[in-house]
Formats: C-alpha cells, structure tokens, sequence
C-alpha cells in the first residue's frame, strides 16, 4: 500500500504486540501516543501489528481506541508474528531515523527482547 506511505512521512511508529490482551495493549498505547504527542507535537502514528490473530480480526481488539480517536492520524500495518520480518522493519525504521516504540503484551517475551536488543524503548502491559 504505497499510497499511505505520505501518511507516515513524519510518523512516529509504534509497535504493537499482543495475543490475548490487545485491547490493553491499544490503551497503553494510546496513553504513551498522548505522552509523546505532549513532548514533540506529533500527532501522526503508525502501528505495526504484531499479534497470531489474522488480518482483519485484530482490529476488533484495537477498535475503542480508534472509535475514539479524535485527535490523531493513525496509519496501521499487519505484520503477524514473523520474526525475521519485523527484525528487518525495526532495522529499516531505525535506519531512516524516525522515532520507534514498542508496547507489548508482557507474555510476549521474544518480541520485548528483540526490540529492546535493538535498542527499541518497550513499555509493557
């Protein structure tokens, strides 16, 4: 979809894993878009789903906060649960200097520690 990427020119990019609690995790991070949205004035943000629900069932966990949404531009991606994929957007992310945080579900231990191996700040829920 190359037509959302003028949507994401000054994003910020969030990283959102869940399996069971992905409408905690969407809260948690619209509290750290409020957050940051405060400190920078950025109000355009794009989520990387990672989760094992299937595209477009994950949406269902993600919908009070984008119902509710007012206030934000938010652009979201599907990734699942491929590993090696979103290694290689964290490192593709972060090489083009745009601003990366994770908020992950706390059980999903292998995604916190790939982001925080590579040097991604993880808030957990």
């Amino acid at each position: 979809m190359k037509s959302l990427r003028v949507l994401e020119e000054n994003n910020t990019h969030v990283i959102l894993g869940f399996n069971g609690k992905g409408s905690d995790v969407a809260l948690a991070a619209y509290n750290e878009l409020a957050r940051i949205s405060a400190r920078t004035r950025c109000r355009r943000f794009t989520f990387f789903i990672v989760t094992n629900k299937p595209s477009p069932y994950y949406i269902e966990d993600l919908r009070y906060v984008l119902q509710n949404n007012i206030a934000y531009t938010i652009v979201m991606r599907y990734v699942g649960l491929d590993m090696e994929k979103l290694s290689r957007l964290i490192d593709e992310i972060k090489g083009s200097g745009k601003p990366l945080i994770g908020v992950v579900e706390s059980e999903m231990e292998e995604i916190s520690r790939l982001l925080e191996e590579k040097g991604v700040r993880v808030v957990r829920v």
